[in-house]
């Protein structure tokens, strides 16, 4: 049990229902090195959380195996850092449907740690190139994008007035959106979020900026 504290604590994981395995295992794909972690985590649910009957024995709920998910964490020492963590599934006697465990070290339905999103989240409060953050933790354009878009949810563009000053990126687009690369448009003075454009194309950011005049 000595090695799971010792992982816990240096990597700053709070969970105590994660059990990490001894081996680390070094892989290294296109020019980028990958420390990967084990874990299992794994605890009694009191109530399943779909019909939310109480789970007093196996005749409420039973394990049903585990699922293994990967969630990419702080680098470390400048390599990405991946933790394989197995995930208790269990059945629910009653509703016959199946959970699984969840950890505060990530969001439901997440691959991207909680810890990993706040530092890109810091990272954006400084002037420089998203690309650039996303190359140095190790994750898409695209997600340093959704981070910011969740740290500025709360700004929407009324399209009456602009920024004093505009600062503008470009990002690799998702599947979802007809054009390669997209804009994201920042106010240079607050660092704040105004928009995302799903074209950097001249004539969509043109058009785009007609609508203020």
């Amino acid at each position: 049990m000595a090695i799971d504290n010792f992982i816990a604590n240096f990597l700053e994981i709070k969970d105590p229902n994660i059990e990490f395995h001894e081996a680390f295992q070094t892989i290294k794909e296109n020019g980028v090195t990958t420390k990967i972690l084990s874990g299992t985590l794994s605890y009694p649910l009191e109530a399943c959380p779909k019909c939310g009957v109480r789970n007093k024995s196996t005749q409420d709920m039973i394990k049903y195996g585990f699922a293994e998910s990967t969630i990419k964490l702080p680098s470390m020492n400048f390599n990405a850092l991946v933790l394989k963590l197995k995930k208790q599934k269990y059945q629910c006697k009653h509703c016959g449907e199946y959970s699984l465990v969840t950890t505060p070290l990530v969001d439901p339905g997440c691959f991207i740690s909680n810890d990993l999103k706040r530092m890109v989240a810091v990272e954006l409060g400084e002037v420089q190139s998203m690309t650039l953050i996303a190359r140095r933790y190790s994750i898409s354009d695209y997600t340093v994008v959704k981070v910011l878009k969740k740290a500025g949810k709360a700004l929407a563009p009324s399209y009456r007035t602009l920024p004093e000053h505009i600062g503008i990126d470009e990002f690799k687009s998702v599947k979802s959106v007809q054009e390669s690369m997209s804009c994201i448009l920042m106010d240079a003075h607050e660092k704040k979020l105004f928009d995302i454009l799903p074209d950097r194309k001249q004539n969509a950011i043109r058009d785009y900026f007609m609508r203020y005049s």
